[in-house]
């Protein structure tokens, strides 16, 4: 079975970073918020305004994408290639009532200290080392039209 394909949003509201909560086991985490890019249905950036509007009731606008990231189990179980876009919105985020993974969300200072929370996958640094680079402008995203 190949990778799975998750796309994630960061959002910035001033000198903040969106997070969502996972509870899982009573083990708390965090991740950007996003989720499986469902395949052969939707763009990456459709799926990203879904999850966004699934799991916080946010609409969002999809910018640029900022990275790439792969995570593999050590056990070879899952393989997760992450896609990470910037995300803009002006709307409050709220947990949806049918979202039994994300237990909350955090507004997380872009200026702190990147390991003194639980994130995955662990490249929370890196996200923030992007989105604190002004002369960044991210790598584009083409959604050529298919030839059969």
């Amino acid at each position: 079975m190949g990778p799975r394909i998750r796309v994630s949003g960061a959002l910035r509201r001033g000198e903040n970073l969106l997070l969502i909560e996972h509870t899982k086991d009573d083990q708390v985490y965090y991740l950007l918020p996003g989720g499986g890019a469902e395949g052969g249905i939707e763009t990456l950036s459709q799926s990203l305004v879904r999850e966004f509007e699934e799991e916080l009731s946010m609409k969002v606008i999809v910018g640029n994408l900022l990275m790439v990231a792969q995570s593999v189990a050590p056990d070879g179980s899952r393989n997760i290639v992450h896609m990470i876009f910037e995300v803009f919105s002006e709307d409050h985020p709220l947990v949806g009532e049918n979202e039994d993974r994300v237990s909350g969300f955090l507004w997380f200072s872009v200026h702190a200290d990147p390991n003194c929370i639980s994130f995955r996958p662990n490249i929370l640094s890196q996200v923030l080392e992007q989105i604190n680079n002004p002369a960044y402008n991210g790598l584009e995203p083409l959604y050529p039209e298919w030839i059969g």
